[in-house]
């Protein structure tokens, strides 16, 4: 329940990337457990933070958990341009810093978020944040405002209407869904409605992933040989993963056991390690 923020020069231009190799790596130690910060990540927007002879570039960045905390304000940054790098009489080092002023958002509004997100996963929408079971729950009482324990057709179109301003689209097509062969959903019915559409979805964030698989593919020809694969793991993972372990899952990857992963490949496992590692524990 506790916002993240991370800070720093993380010394890169592609923080996509950054989440996917992030995302990549742990997806594919069963021992690690994705944070919902890596899904809810928002970027704030700052411009170029560092100007020299040889780079005009944003390598600094703030990252936060949107879902938790609004972004309030941003502190302008001097315009930094190649005819005037840095460091100079006005900035002393090659890096400007970045301010920005968070809001932490009410319990009622993160309720709602939740609540949004539920719906958007039945309407086909991509998961942005996948939810626990805490979430859901929290989210279901919104729904079921009256507190019966169930909720009613007419009661969901309701708060869908108070969510969005108007009955959003595809309304229909989930109310649909949802009540065809029930008369109401308990909170069981509405956590497993759920469950189901975000494993049919698949995995969010694929663009940041096809980023990493990129980054691992030092030779450029569109497939990932063992030695790639160890020597991202060596580079880029948080913790050591025994060699034995990456070989592993590295055969079990290569489905048609070529001796390469392709983006094919890759984007498939990782997809059902985390529809396989979906819990619903608080």
């Amino acid at each position: 329940d506790v916002p993240v923020v991370l800070t720093g020069d993380l010394n890169c231009t592609s923080f996509g990337r950054l989440r996917g190799i992030a995302n990549t790596l742990s997806l594919m130690n069963r021992e690690v457990v994705l944070h919902p910060f890596t899904f809810d990540c928002a970027d704030v927007p700052t411009g170029v933070t560092s100007v020299t002879m040889a780079r005009c570039m944003r390598i600094d960045a703030i990252l936060y958990q949107s879902q938790r905390l609004e972004l309030v304000d941003v502190q302008e940054i001097p315009d930094l341009t190649p005819h005037l790098p840095i460091p100079n009489a006005q900035q002393p080092s090659d890096h400007v810093p970045i301010v920005a002023q968070f809001r932490t958002r009410s319990q009622h509004h993160t309720m709602r978020e939740v609540a949004k997100e539920w719906f958007l996963s039945l309407a086909g929408k991509e998961a942005q944040v996948p939810l626990n079971q805490h979430q859901l729950e929290c989210a279901f009482k919104l729904y079921d405002h009256d507190g019966t324990g169930s909720i009613s057709q007419p009661n969901l179109r309701k708060v869908l209407a108070s969510l969005f301003g108007i009955l959003p689209d595809r309304c229909e097509t989930v109310c649909a869904s949802c009540f065809a062969d029930r008369t109401e959903l308990t909170c069981q019915n509405f956590i497993s409605l759920y469950l189901k559409s975000v494993k049919a979805a698949g995995l969010p964030g694929l663009e940041d992933l096809r980023d990493a698989f990129d980054l691992f593919d030092s030779d450029k020809n569109g497939s990932l040989d063992l030695s790639e694969l160890l020597h991202a793991f060596e580079q880029c993972a948080p913790s050591t993963v025994p060699r034995d372990r990456i070989e592993e899952v590295f055969h079990i990857i290569d489905a048609n056991g070529d001796g390469t992963i392709d983006l094919d490949e890759m984007i498939r496992y990782l997809a059902k390690s985390w529809t396989d590692g979906f819990n619903l524990a608080r």
